[in-house]
């Protein structure tokens, strides 16, 4: 469930020099994410677009291209394989963490 805890993590650690993106698939899930955040430490950044919580629907497992390329991709959700547009996003040297289903 997107609760805007992990973003709103990310965002504290690249600052406010940095760019947090999140993805939902669920319009309710981004409302509820940006509720908490607007609670937190990082309304901020937030505020000066430095982080921002979209909702893609079934879009967000194509990645969200507008600001890549990204120093690093997080996905929450288990796939099957790496999608190929989160490898077209991801920077030369980036690093991703996405849980690869049956990966053993």
């Amino acid at each position: 469930m997107g609760t805007g805890y992990l973003t709103a993590s990310f965002a504290l650690m690249v600052g406010l020099q940095g760019r947090v993106v999140g993805v939902e698939h669920i319009l309710e899930l981004v409302c509820f994410s940006t509720e908490n955040i607007q609670k937190s430490v990082v309304v901020a950044h937030l505020k000066d677009g430095s982080l921002a919580v979209y909702a893609g629907g079934m879009i967000a497992r194509e990645g969200w291209p507008e600001f890549a390329p990204y120093d690093a991709i997080h996905v929450g959700a288990v796939t099957p394989k790496i999608p190929q547009p989160f490898i077209d996003q991801l920077k030369l040297g980036g690093r991703m963490v996405i849980p690869i289903e049956n990966i053993f």
